[in-house]
């Protein structure tokens, strides 16, 4: 009797260890928030770190997750003068394809220096957010 109990007691913890790793190996398949980066490619209008006041600095952006698949998303490009803390934002949607987007315009007749931050948040949790960013001097004449 004692046998008996014991090998159904073995065959229930077998049992329930194997749902447990299928449940794990199914959560793996679909992946985990953050487990995988997102790679990207951000190629700036020439000059590109030069940009015309009154206008906005135009740029080509691709993005693909780590495991070679597309990402979709949401982009957002912000620009901040430095020396003030206002933040301007447009926002994209992304679809796995190359894209060109803008930033958003420049204080007309202003000389400054700018940081231009495009960032995408994923729709697919798995991924994680991915950040840009550079800086750019803005002129009257677009010309350093």
């Amino acid at each position: 009797m004692k046998k008996l109990l014991v090998a159904i007691i073995s065959t229930v913890v077998m049992a329930v260890g194997v749902i447990a790793g299928s449940a794990a190996t199914a959560t793996a398949a679909e992946g985990y928030p953050g487990q995988y980066s997102v790679g990207s490619r951000l190629t700036p209008d020439p000059i590109s770190n030069v940009g015309k006041a009154g206008t906005g600095k135009g740029f080509t952006i691709f993005y693909a997750g780590e495991p070679g698949t597309r990402v979709s998303g949401t982009v957002y490009v912000s620009i901040r003068r430095y020396g003030s803390s206002t933040v301007q934002v447009k926002q994209y949607r992304y679809t796995g394809t190359t894209r060109y987007l803008t930033t958003p315009v420049f204080a007309p007749n202003v000389k400054a220096n700018y940081r231009v931050t495009v960032t995408l948040v994923p729709d697919e949790e798995q991924y994680r957010s991915s950040v840009r960013a550079w800086n750019v001097w803005v002129t009257q004449s677009g010309r350093a």
